[in-house]
């Protein structure tokens, strides 16, 4: 007794035996000839992705270094484009590019480091520990400017200018000394007062100044011979103004 073949089976014969004898030897000759163009392509794309991939990861590498290379020429620009508004006879413009360059760390960095700043107007600007190491400041307006902790190291700068400014303590002079409190300056007397410093006291006043009580003295006695050249010095300061509060010790 003769069985029938299953279903699927029976489909697919049906199928085959819609086709003639040269349809399929069309169909064995398309499938032979489309065989190893299907392979050759499938093969090609493998070595294009190879290739691919490697080109990829270098053309991203590439605009990554000149996108940094481009950001880094950007702050160089802006920091000397600051700089020279540092430079300006206005002050509110000179101020606060000073202000700038504090917030981008410039001002401390040694980035100001022997530039001509003459004629720069810094009436009641903040230096705080400004590395102006090598710096031109002739005929530079310092009147009020704080510079507690600067490095004023080889400035170019008259001890006039100089005793014009608020604050000197921690500062280091043009000659690479410690400034010994010679000028007398309201801000350090006011900060060194807030601080508890008896200013009676040579050798408290020689520990707020960081110096030895025989240079504290040696400025005190040399402030006595010379004070009259500075007698239309301006005495005024205003300790409760935001510019002259506390510094960190």
């Amino acid at each position: 007794m003769a069985t029938n073949p299953p279903r699927g089976l029976r489909t697919i014969q049906r199928l085959l035996g819609d086709i003639q004898g040269p349809q399929v030897a069309v169909g064995v000759v398309i499938g032979l000839l489309l065989f190893p163009f299907i392979s050759y392509l499938v093969t090609d794309a493998a070595n294009f992705l190879q290739e691919l991939v490697p080109e990829f990861f270098g053309i991203v590498f590439t605009v990554l270094i000149l996108e940094n290379l481009a950001r880094v020429r950007e702050k160089r620009q802006l920091t000397e484009q600051l700089i020279r508004r540092m430079q300006s006879r206005f002050n509110p413009t000179a101020l606060s590019a000073i202000e700038e360059l504090r917030v981008y760390g410039k001002l401390q960095d040694g980035t100001v480091r022997n530039r001509n700043l003459r004629g720069s107007n810094w009436e009641n600007a903040n230096l705080y520990q400004a590395d102006l190491t090598g710096c031109d400041l002739t005929n530079a307006i310092l009147k009020h400017a704080d510079f507690v902790y600067a490095n004023l190291t080889d400035v170019k700068v008259t001890e006039e200018q100089l005793a014009y400014t608020d604050n000197l303590c921690g500062a280091t002079m043009p000659d690479g000394s410690r400034y010994d409190g010679r000028y007398v300056l309201v801000g350090d007397l006011n900060w060194a007062k807030r601080k508890g410093v008896n200013l009676n006291s040579p050798e408290e006043m020689a520990a707020f100044y960081d110096v030895s009580v025989e240079q504290y003295m040696a400025g005190q006695t040399w402030w006595a011979q010379n004070r009259q050249r500075f007698r239309d010095r301006s005495e005024l300061y205003d300790p409760n103004d935001p510019l002259n509060q506390p510094l960190p010790t």
